[in-house]
């Protein structure tokens, strides 16, 4: 039985790419807050107004942190795909 797309990207997830030691979840997910990213804006928006009166440099921090997350987002999505297709063709 072919398995889902929902298990072929935990076995992805899951997958070490050649030469490195951690598996391509911890590579390119880990220390990302995904999920929390409403959170992150609104702690950016208080540190801002509350703490730090330098808010374009705060901002530009933000679009550095966001810029990377859509790096390896685009990472993961592409790497998946190629290894669905080699999954598929075995």
């Amino acid at each position: 039985m072919a398995k889902t797309d929902k298990e072929l990207f935990r076995d992805y997830l899951m997958s070490k790419e050649k030469g490195q030691s951690d598996n391509v979840g911890a590579l390119y997910l880990t220390g990302h807050e995904c999920f929390g990213i409403d959170e992150m804006l609104r702690d950016v928006v208080n540190s801002i107004v509350n703490a730090d009166p330098q808010p374009v440099e705060e901002l530009d921090f933000l679009m550095q942190e966001l810029r990377g997350l859509l790096h390896n987002l685009a990472h993961v999505r592409n790497g998946f795909i190629a290894y669905k297709a080699s999954q598929e063709a075995a």
